[in-house]
């Protein structure tokens, strides 16, 4: 990876800055930290586990925010059992 100090005007902080955010992005950082040391194929496993679940959950709020917002949206109605069949899955 190459970045020009002389398109940032000559501010190496502002290079240094775009050098480490593209370094994190890639996940240079989190591959170090996977190769520091010796993992066995259990840990992995539950690591696995554990960052799937995570993303589970995350995905899970996202789905109940987004259910909220639609129950907001919908007019008042008297039946409202019939408006939340409707929107729900």
């Amino acid at each position: 990876m190459k970045i020009n100090v002389k398109r940032y005007n000559g501010d190496v902080g502002k290079a240094y800055k775009v050098m480490m955010r593209k370094l994190n992005n890639e996940g240079f950082y989190t591959e170090l930290k996977k190769r520091e040391r010796f993992i066995s194929k259990g840990e992995q496993e539950r690591e696995n586990k554990k960052v799937g679940k995570k993303r589970f959950m995350k995905a899970e709020k996202k789905r109940e925010m987004l259910f909220e917002k639609m129950e907001k949206r919908v007019p008042f109605s008297r039946n409202k059992n019939q408006i939340t069949r409707k929107y729900r899955k």
